[in-house]
């Protein structure tokens, strides 16, 4: 009798839920088991051999991490034919919402009037609308199509498609959905064909994602640590007016992952938890603020260099002798969505007037006018900068700087001290290192 290797992660049950979610290795089936005698739950992969099961090991490792330290696993040998049927035990018919009710392939139900089928195969791919985050999803997903009447959504992070099928059968007509993975694409395109509804399914990592149209609602149900990464593409994804329902957030990442947003302009309707994962709805206004480039045109760089100059009192002719060298130089501001006057700025040059050239490229001149601080716009850019400048190649960013405790909460680590130039004062220098989270 055949054999598989079963890979047993133990931990919170919501970060097996949420693991349950996000597996995305075709070589391996999972399974999530609540343990009746501890508050633990467990997370278990099953595998043909023992070199796939330590490979699956090593990735079940890495994206657990970014969830709990709270862990143990171990390996066991279990015979296939007792794993063959035992993963659909704990996927049921599930009702969400007020009309909504996902039904598993292999399952029958009987609807009720006004019920919303979504039939639900969730394969080897991840999303099958138990989790908190989906639930959560589908019931902003329904309350905004019955009240605002949708055109148009993209599902970023599609996983079986559950969400852009629910979007279809609520009856909006223009709905795009995408996934890195190509195993949960080909689930999704599955759903859409058993549920007998149109979704334009394609293969795409949101890091690398440029939308061509806005869309009146976008969802992205994806790690914190992905969102943060992606904010201004999400936001540019919406149309203006439009909605986005951000999940996949713990109840304690979500204050944080909000500012991020809100700061951007996205005003926070309101937000649900659900077994420790808080889901939110934004709305995007017209006056919604981005984060934009400095053009290679000479109005827009003369305003930029003179907004610089101003703050920093460095003659403007410097900033645009660095703004015209586009290769090593890179400067960046957000604007006043109803002025539309600069308010935050920050450039990206090889050296910030240190000794260690060795040290580069510098994140530079950063500031924030005073009535817009706190209101996390210099940890839009930063993160921004950071996501912009990995885009080009570099990983490793630094800062000098006499601040001492406001650029941690970045992700940025004091890195050393450097000499000034021409002087023989001594800096900070921070460190930033870009965090691959698709890894």
């Amino acid at each position: 009798m055949e054999e598989l290797v079963e890979v047993r992660l133990t931990a919170e049950p919501n970060v097996c839920e949420q693991l349950a979610e996000l597996w995305d290795d075709p070589e391996a089936d999972f399974s999530v088991e609540k343990l009746t005698d501890s508050e633990k739950a467990v997370f278990s992969l099953f595998l043909k051999s023992e070199n796939e099961a330590s490979q699956a090991e090593t990735k079940l490792l890495d994206l657990a991490k970014l969830l709990t330290t709270d862990l143990s696993l171990e390996r066991r040998l279990v015979k296939k034919e007792d794993w063959a049927e035992k993963w659909k035990e704990n996927f049921h018919v599930s009702r969400v919402g007020k009309t909504l009710v996902i039904v598993p392939s292999w399952e029958t139900y009987s609807p009720e009037p006004n019920d919303i089928i979504l039939v639900n195969d969730p394969g080897m791919a991840f999303g099958t609308g138990s989790h908190g985050t989906s639930k959560a999803c589908l019931e902003f997903l329904e309350e905004l199509s019955l009240k605002n009447h949708p055109k148009s959504l993209l599902d970023a992070g599609t996983g079986t498609g559950v969400l852009a099928v629910a979007a279809a059968k609520l009856g909006i007509p223009d709905i795009d959905a995408f996934d890195n993975e190509p195993q949960a694409v080909m689930a999704a395109k599955e759903n859409a064909e058993k549920n007998n509804v149109e979704i334009n399914v394609f293969q795409q990592d949101l890091f690398f994602y440029a939308p061509r149209k806005k869309y009146d609602i976008v969802i992205a149900n994806i790690l914190c640590a992905v969102l943060e990464r992606n904010v201004e593409r999400l936001m540019a994804a919406v149309a203006p007016g439009g909605n986005l329902i951000l999940a996949g957030i713990l109840d304690e990442q979500y204050p944080a992952l909000s500012v991020l947003f809100t700061s951007l302009g996205a005003m926070e309707q309101r937000s649900t938890l659900i077994e420790g994962w808080r889901t939110g709805v934004f709305s995007i206004p017209k006056t919604a603020r981005l984060i934009e480039s400095v053009p290679q045109t000479e109005p827009e760089m003369e305003e930029a260099a003179a907004w610089f100059s101003e703050k920093w009192h460095i003659p403007k002719s410097a900033y645009i002798s660095s703004m015209k060298e586009p290769r090593d130089n890179y400067w960046y501001v957000i604007r006043n969505p109803e002025t539309k006057k600069i308010i935050a700025g920050a450039g990206v040059i090889p050296n910030d007037f240190h000794a260690r050239p060795d040290l580069a490229p510098n994140v530079c001149a950063l500031f924030v006018e005073e009535p817009f601080r706190k209101q996390g716009l210099a940890g839009a850019l930063l993160n921004h900068i950071a996501r912009d400048m990995q885009t080009k190649g570099c990983d490793t960013l630094y800062l000098a700087t006499e601040h001492t405790s406001f650029y941690e909460r970045y992700g940025w680590d004091f890195y050393t001290f450097v000499k000034e130039s021409n002087s023989d004062h001594m800096t900070r220098l921070y460190r930033h290192v870009w965090k691959d989270e698709r890894k």
